[in-house]
């Protein structure tokens, strides 16, 4: 019996996401965060001025989620609400000196890992698989 194209897509897209969570657990194990912690961080690196709701929008998940997420980054010394300059109802989300460091160290680890999980691709094959995966992402 033959396996359409769709099915492959499927087996294939599970295959690298195992591949790359295997190459990812020494780097979880030297941040001691959860996939979603550390996805977390990324996203308050790249944004200064995120808010509780825009962490919820961002992962898909209600606020109070989100809340306990950033709760427990907080806990950790990772992260700091701070009151919005113009808003005193709305309260912001930034990264510490303690998170920005674990971020830049985590980061580093990432892509380490990225680059062991890709190092068997030609140049042209990461191109393409970069290109696709932009593609995919914009549609």
């Amino acid at each position: 019996m033959s396996v359409n194209l769709d099915q492959e897509l499927m087996r294939a897209h599970l295959d690298l996401f195992r591949a790359m969570k295997h190459e990812m657990k020494p780097s979880s194990s030297i941040t001691n965060l959860t996939l979603v912690q550390l996805n977390a961080l990324i996203f308050l690196g790249d944004r200064r001025d995120a808010h509780v709701s825009d962490v919820a929008n961002y992962f898909g998940i209600a606020i109070p989620t989100a809340t306990v997420l950033l709760d427990r980054l907080t806990s950790l010394g990772l992260v700091q609400r701070v009151p919005d300059k113009t808003d005193r109802r709305v309260i912001g989300v930034v990264l510490t000196k303690k998170g920005e460091k674990l971020l830049s160290k985590a980061m580093k680890e990432r892509e380490n890992m990225f680059k062991k999980v890709f190092a068997k691709l030609s140049t042209k094959d990461k191109n393409d698989f970069l290109r696709i995966m932009r593609h995919i992402a914009q549609n």
